[in-house]
């Protein structure tokens, strides 16, 4: 082999190298940016469960303080004591 073909080998073989790390790189840099984007996704939707977890708690809460005023409307009515403000 002579000395140039050397060089055309060594050549050929670094510059498939080369591109074969900046294509690494690239795909290595494109999976980096989904995983921040879906981290970001992550975190506002754990924002929105915390919202709604404290909405259902506010919602269960007004039912059961709806439940327990019925509950009193009931046994003021039984006993005769309730006055409908309506009329």
């Amino acid at each position: 082999m002579t000395d140039q073909k050397k060089r055309r080998v060594f050549s050929a073989i670094l510059s498939g190298a080369i591109m074969l790390i900046v294509i690494l790189v690239a795909v290595l840099v494109y999976q980096l940016v989904g995983i921040l984007e879906r981290k970001k996704q992550i975190e506002l939707l754990d924002e929105k469960i915390a919202i709604l977890t404290e909405d259902i708690e506010n919602v269960k809460s007004e039912i059961e303080s709806w439940g327990y005023d019925w509950k009193i409307e009931l046994a003021e009515r039984e006993q005769g004591l309730y006055e409908n403000e309506e009329e």
